[in-house]
């Protein structure tokens, strides 16, 4: 599942899914002074774009048995229930707002090509403006590290996502923002190797259901700082009330089977408003 290659500028599904980020341990793109970042960088724009990392290759994982399984499909079931109640409220035509923010976890500074840290704590701020289909006719997402020279800000419109902080846009798609932090995708994707838990807790007040993902590896694998990795473990967080997702948190399994944390990203604010403010609505053409 390579849950700890995602220690990064993560936006979760809710939000821009097309928006590109930096990774703890390889910077791939942020900004906002284009002249400056490139220099910051080393980024050269008419390179290739990189495609998002897939893992196809499970031989190393530890396969679930059909007992877990069965496990898996009563939690996805109930995944799918607080979502749909989610959807019903916020997933209608109008403007969305939503705000997040991220805290990555680290014992070695990671760096820039040029020597500066990345960032280990950053927000992000949407806005999306949703037919009646709930698709997304605008968009725009602003990351925001604190440090103006890092800020990236990427607009949806005409189908198209362009990181105006750097002038670069992708290929047209449909973009459908969805409520479920990704994990219906590796519910899908990881069905053979990966196990559902449920549990209950409470975040910032907020009683919640706990929806843990764990994947086991029959060989331990190692990290930059040469720590050895026995598996990974996602926690997903969703209010009982709203089926909204409150919290994410990544971690790694470690030799005594222990979990150590790598990421956790709070949600802020998910509200339906009127419109954005006016410095928001300049960035789009229309």
């Amino acid at each position: 599942m390579k849950i700890n290659k995602k220690v990064a500028f993560l936006v979760v599904a809710i939000t821009a899914t097309a928006v590109v980020l930096f990774s703890q341990g390889s910077m791939l793109i942020a900004g906002a002074q284009a002249s400056k970042l490139k220099d910051i960088l080393n980024l050269d724009p008419n390179a290739p774009k990189a495609k998002a990392e897939v893992q196809t290759d499970f031989s190393n994982s530890k396969k679930i048995d059909k007992k877990q399984g069965d496990q898996n499909v009563e939690s996805i079931a109930k995944v799918k229930q607080l979502i749909s109640k989610a959807e019903k409220e916020y997933s209608t035509e109008g403007w969305l707002h939503i705000s997040s923010s991220t805290k990555a976890f680290s014992t070695a500074q990671q760096t820039f090509p040029d020597g500066s840290p990345i960032p280990t704590e950053w927000t992000n701020e949407s806005w999306i403006l949703l037919d009646k289909h709930g698709d997304a006719v605008k968009a725009i997402n602003i990351q925001d590290t604190g440090d103006p020279r890092l800020m990236q800000i990427s607009v949806y419109e005409n189908g198209t996502w362009t990181n105006i902080s750097l002038g670069m846009t992708n290929e047209p798609e449909k973009y459908h923002p969805t409520f479920d932090g990704g994990i219906l995708d590796t519910a899908s994707t990881y069905k053979d190797i990966v196990k559902f838990s449920t549990e209950t807790s409470a975040v910032n007040g907020q009683n919640t259901f706990v929806f843990t993902t764990e994947e086991n590896l029959n060989t331990p694998t190692s990290e930059g700082n040469n720590k050895q990795i026995y598996g990974n473990v996602v926690k997903y967080y969703f209010a009982e009330s709203s089926g909204l997702l409150v919290q994410i948190e990544n971690y790694n399994i470690n030799s005594t089977g222990e979990l150590e944390i790598l990421q956790r990203i709070l949600m802020n604010v998910m509200e339906k408003v009127t419109q954005p403010p006016a410095n928001i609505l300049d960035y789009f053409t229309k």
